[in-house]
This record gives C-alpha cells, structure tokens and sequence, in this order.
C-alpha cells in the first residue's frame, strides 16, 4: 500500500530534516499548537505569517547550518533560474516555498528532467508491513542492477532483521541481487551494528562474508560508546534513490518510505557519511598481490592463544616444510620476484601463527582427489605468485606426513576431516584477528579485527570443530589416509 504523508512544504521539510514541532516552536518562541496549525495546514503559511522569515533563518543557519546545503538543493529543484549566493535571495526564496501548495508533481518534472530517473515514478511513497520492506527493498536492488553506470550504495540498520530472515524466497534473493551488484561492479558501504547477538552477528557472517571477495564491499561498525545517528533502517543509491525504514510494535506496523528527490537524498547522504567517519573499520579488505606491506603490518606476532582455528578445504602452503616449499617452488620455474614474495608470506604467516592453528579442519573430498591426481594445484601459492603453482603426488605426501609428523609432536594441535563443503579458508584467533580468503576465485584477504566479530566467529567455527565427529578427528585417519591413499 502506497501513500504521501505531507500536505504542506513546511511538513516534508520537517520530515527529511527531522525537526520536531517542538524544537521549531521553541525556537520560534510560540506555541507548539501553531506549529502543528502550519505543517498540517490547518493556518496556511501565507507572505503576510509574522514568522515567516524567522522560520526560513531556522532552517538556513541554525545548528552551524547543518540544514544548508539540503535547503539549497531542494530550492535549486524548485528554482533552477534563480540565484541563492546571498543571504537575502535564500530567506526569500525559501519563505516563498513555505507559502506554496504542496505538488509533488512539480519536484518529479524538475528532478527527472536533470536525472532522468523513476520518471514514472512517484516522488514519495510509503510501503507498511514487513512484506512492504520487502517489495521497496527488491524495486531497490532491482534500480542498481538495472543501472548502466556504477553506483554506490549505502546501507546500514539498527532494526529487528526479521523482515529480512523470515522469508527464505527472499533472503535468498537478497544475497543473489547482491552478489549480482558487486559483481557487476558497483560499490557497497555498510555500518554494521555490533551489539547484536551472537546469534545475528553470526547471521552476517554467513551472509556477508561470501561478498567481501568482491573487492567493491567496504564495512564499518558503531562502537558501543557511540550512539548510532540512524535508528532505523536507511538504504542508499547514491543521488538517485533512498529507502528509510522504522520499526512499528508489530511486523504490520514496520514503516518504509522511498524518496527519489534529490533534497531527501543529498540530507540522508550526509547523515551517513557523518555516521561513516565516526565508525572504525569492521572488516578490512587487501589484494594479496599488490598489498603486500599493509598485510604484513596488521598481522601481529604468534600469540601461542591455544584456541585458535584454521578451516580449509586443504592445508595451505604455510603448513609445509620450507625445503619443501623451496622445491616446489624451483620446480614450478616462477621468477626471482614471484618467489621471494611466496617467501615472504611464509616466513610472515610462521611469525603470526606459527604456521598452524591449534584446531585445523580440512575437506575429506580435497584430501581425496589431491591424493588422487599426479599433480596437484595450491590455488594460495598460485594467487601470491601470480601463476599455476603444482606440485606432484610425492610432494603432496611429503607436506601431509609432515603435518602428520606435527600431530605425533604435538599435544596442543588437532586436525578435523568435514564432509562439508568448506567453500573458502578462515583463520581465528579469539584475541587477536580473523583471516579470511577463497584464492581459486577471488584475489582479495579479509580480515576483522573487532572483539564481537571475532568472538562471533570463534563460535561460529568452534561449534562447527564440535560438530566433526570423533573419529573424524583421530590421528589415525589421517595416518590410515596416507598409506592407503584412500578414505576408509
């Protein structure tokens, strides 16, 4: 269900700028019950309003002019031939506006002509309801996707999510449009809340972490000492359309308005780009090849943390012996340079975590078809070198017999075999950092520094450790494993 909310200026301009009758009354020094007189036009504004040009100043000064820039570009739509550099020309200009009927009409022709966007559209439009947030979400996604040009995008929510989980059909077409629209490169900016549950901390993970792989998503987080300046839930295409969204007492109740005006979108850009510099970094992105010195710097010395673990669908190259890894790498005939940058995250990967995790757990299916092949490729050696790293079957039993080598020596370390698929490899330690990377399809590192996320991860991927059965954890799997070169 659509609807517009306002029947006069003075009530839209309260509602983007988020003035209260009473802070304008106060101001004003009048009652409230004149203010609300004028924004549901119960007393017209007209030129002859004693307060007329004391409203206009509130909106073009107070608050160091925080309503300004706004103000200018909504005149601007509704008065392109004008001028607005003097102080003068904008009190006249917009006490003039104030005193008009309120026509959307008239922003749609002025803002469609110069954006050539939604010209069919409505310029505002509410939709209720959790089903509401759904179908304004989708027309969104749908607006980036079907776009020509690169657009950024940004989200952030500090809602209830369950209009998003409830629906399965939709959840799953969420992550596809989304996967859709970093793919084709457009951009994405996110605040995430932290404060969230485990349980939903765990959920982003899950949902967003599959898409950091893109390069085009960039995230940050409200620290807990900071109160969010968005309470509800506010998307943006940059400059061409908006959706803010609030909670009712009731999923029937769930408010979403979308605007497409450029004043509406030029305000809230500016409120979250305020939000965006107060928000340190949730999740942090590096290409592997070019960013080689930034990777090194944030990864910290090993902590020898006894609770720390490695998911991979097999064991990476830091695993090995480094004559082994020596080998490998002269057989394969890659250049000086290639090979020094492969040494380099060896040797930087052993001073972070020793080269192990003390609970490592690998896919029973790439253990098989590596052990099945005369040659075998590690998709991590191949993306730092920038070619096809192989190795032969030998090889490849030499670099499991020494991780088998590592279990016999070793109390403190543990191996798990998954008949999951384990679609990319991550690194947690509890105190320190969340590595994360999928090198046969994407060139980028992940990597989360902050406490929640990290203790939602090393939940997330210690209950899966539990989850493996015992004897899928017994060293004799793995030693059954390499003498028969089978799975029992």
């Amino acid at each position: 269900m659509l609807m517009s909310m306002h029947c006069t200026n003075l009530s839209y301009l309260m509602s983007v700028t988020k003035v209260s009758g009473r802070d304008l009354a106060r101001y004003l020094n009048v009652d409230n019950s004149l203010v609300s007189k004028w924004k549901n036009n119960l007393r017209p504004l007209s030129k002859n309003t004693s307060y007329l040009k004391k409203l206009s100043l509130f909106f073009l000064e107070t608050k160091d002019g925080l309503y300004l820039p706004a103000v200018l570009e909504l005149l601007k739509t509704y008065y392109p031939n004008q001028s607005f550099e003097k102080k003068e020309e904008r009190v006249q200009h917009l006490s003039h506006w104030l005193t008009q009927p309120y026509e959307r009409a008239a922003f749609i022709r002025s803002y469609t002509t110069q954006h050539g966007l939604l010209a069919n559209q409505k310029y505002f439009s509410v939709y209720h309801g959790d089903e509401g947030r759904r179908d304004a979400v989708l027309f969104f996604l749908d607006t980036v996707l079907h776009s020509k040009v690169p657009k950024k995008l940004k989200l952030v929510s500090q809602e209830d999510m369950s209009w998003m989980v409830r629906d399965p059909l939709f959840l799953q077409e969420w992550k596809s449009k989304l996967s859709a629209i970093l793919q084709k490169g457009h951009q994405i900016e996110i605040i995430h809340w932290v404060s969230r549950a485990s349980n939903a901390l765990e959920d982003i993970i899950t949902q967003w972490m599959p898409l950091y792989f893109s390069g085009n998503l960039t995230s940050k987080f409200y620290p807990s000492y900071i109160t969010p300046d968005i309470p509800g839930t506010l998307f943006i295409i940059e400059d061409s359309l908006m959706i803010l969204g609030m909670e009712g007492d009731s999923p029937k109740n769930r408010y979403t308005a979308m605007f497409s005006d450029s004043f509406s979108l030029q305000h809230y850009q500016r409120i979250f780009n305020h939000a965006l510099e107060k928000c340190p970094p949730l999740v942090e992105i590096f290409n592997v090849t070019l960013d080689v010195p930034a990777i090194f710097t944030q990864l910290s010395p090993y902590s020898l943390h006894k609770e720390s673990i490695s998911v991979s669908p097999f064991p990476g190259f830091q695993t090995m012996p480094i004559e082994l890894l020596d080998e490998i790498l002269v057989s394969s005939g890659i250049n000086t340079t290639s090979k020094e940058r492969c040494l380099q995250y060896y040797h930087q990967l052993k001073i972070a975590n020793n080269g192990f995790a003390s609970r490592e757990i690998y896919s029973k299916e790439s253990l098989i078809q590596a052990l099945s092949k005369q040659e075998y490729i590690y998709s991590d050696l191949s993306l730092i070198a920038g070619e096809t790293i192989k190795a032969g079957h030998d090889q490849v039993l030499t670099h499991l017999r020494h991780i088998l080598n590592t279990l016999n020596d070793s109390s403190d370390y543990q191996v798990g075999l998954t008949s999951e698929k384990i679609p990319f490899t991550v690194y947690v330690d509890p105190d320190q950092y969340v590595l994360s990377w999928s090198p046969s399809q994407s060139p980028y590192l992940m990597m989360a520094k902050e406490a929640n996320v990290l203790k939602a991860f090393f939940h997330k991927y210690t209950d899966f450790w539990n989850s493996i059965p015992t004897v899928d954890k017994d060293k004799d799997v793995l030693r059954n494993m390499l003498n028969k070169k089978i799975m029992y």
